[in-house]
């Protein structure tokens, strides 16, 4: 679940925002009918909630919820209610506001690097105050991709995971198990079109190509093979790509059995093993400075073409591409040619 997921699937999000006058009564509302704490629930009071400051079980409390549930499945964390009765349907919380909220807000931002390792990416911290400033806090957690996470405070370093309504320390082996759990890159494409313009009944153009790996894991080696059609590669010039990456050109390639059994320009790029693409990071391979190459292209179908290639005008042709990288199973995609203009940008 995302942050705002997580907010609506608990009823917790107020449509007009955290700062908005409604959102402090909204709270106090849905906390006098009180949902049961559960995997993606906890509530706490403040340890001293005149005092913006957290204490140390503040701290405590803050450490094992963002270990657990970054490492199970995201949660909130709802400051400032205190709980009496059993841990069921007939649980009830009182408010205990938080003296300048916003103040004791700030200090969790401050916390949040050193109460957990590695850092828990799109972590919020939400303030929920009156007009006279005090009030409540929510701290959305979301699932990690990147397992396990330590919570740390006063001394304890330890794993956690939510079980029902509790943090519970993790076990050895269950440590040991995410650990092992290998991560890997996923490449994907972020953008790949060619803007075509004329010039002396040609068409010229530059290739827009940028790539970003979404994966947990680093990807090395990686590479990307973009397969051009007959005739649309015909008297084709071609320019270096962004350095260091390497270009191999490719004439009269044939793809794999189910793709269009015609001729292919395959452009074969490489990037060195030494500059690998980390998680999460996204590289422009083009544009170059100068323009990437000159095609001579039909608008309308040619009595000189075979007629499945004829066919293929009306409906559209499309450039192929397969992304690879160690560890990383190959992933093909095309991209449509738009009225012979251009290629339209590829939303991944």
């Amino acid at each position: 679940m995302d942050q705002t997921a997580l907010l609506r699937e608990l009823g917790f999000y107020c449509p007009d925002g955290p700062d908005s006058p409604g959102a402090h009564d909204h709270l106090v509302e849905k906390m006098t009918s009180p949902p049961t704490e559960s995997i993606h629930l906890e509530v706490k009071s403040k340890s001293r909630p005149e005092h913006p400051g957290p204490d140390k079980d503040d701290k405590e409390n803050f450490a094992k919820a963002l270990s657990a549930f970054a490492n199970s499945d995201g949660g909130l964390l709802i400051w400032g209610f205190k709980e009496s009765g059993r841990k069921d349907e007939t649980s009830s919380y009182t408010p205990c506001p938080i003296t300048n909220v916003r103040r004791f807000v700030d200090k969790l931002n401050e916390l949040e690097s050193g109460a957990v390792q590695p850092p828990v990416e799109g972590t919020l911290h939400l303030p929920i105050a009156d007009e006279g400033g005090n009030g409540f806090a929510i701290t959305v957690v979301p699932k990690s991709e990147k397992t396990p996470h330590m919570g740390r405070y006063e001394g304890h370093s330890e794993y956690y995971f939510r079980v029902g309504g509790r943090f519970e320390r993790m076990e050895h082996y269950q440590v040991e198990d995410m650990f092992g759990r290998r991560a890997v890159p996923r490449l994907e494409v972020v953008e790949l079109c060619v803007d075509l313009y004329d010039t002396h009944s040609q068409h010229s153009g530059t290739v827009i190509l940028v790539l970003r790996n979404a994966g947990r894991g680093m990807a090395s080696r990686w590479g990307i093979d973009v397969y051009i059609p007959y005739p649309y590669n015909h008297n084709l010039n071609y320019d270096q790509p962004i350095n260091p990456l390497l270009l191999k050109v490719e004439h009269n390639v044939v793809l794999p059995c189910g793709l269009p059994n015609r001729p292919y320009t395959a452009l074969r790029l490489r990037n060195p093993p030494e500059l690998p693409l980390f998680a999460d990071e996204t590289i422009k391979v083009w544009p170059t400075e100068r323009v990437f190459g000159s095609v001579d292209l039909a608008k309308s179908k040619q009595p000189w073409l075979p007629d499945e290639i004829n066919e293929e005008i009306s409906s559209g042709p499309a450039v192929r591409y397969v992304l690879h990288a160690d560890q990383m199973t190959a992933v093909w995609g095309s991209v449509a040619l738009n009225d012979f203009v251009e290629l339209r940008t590829l939303h991944s």
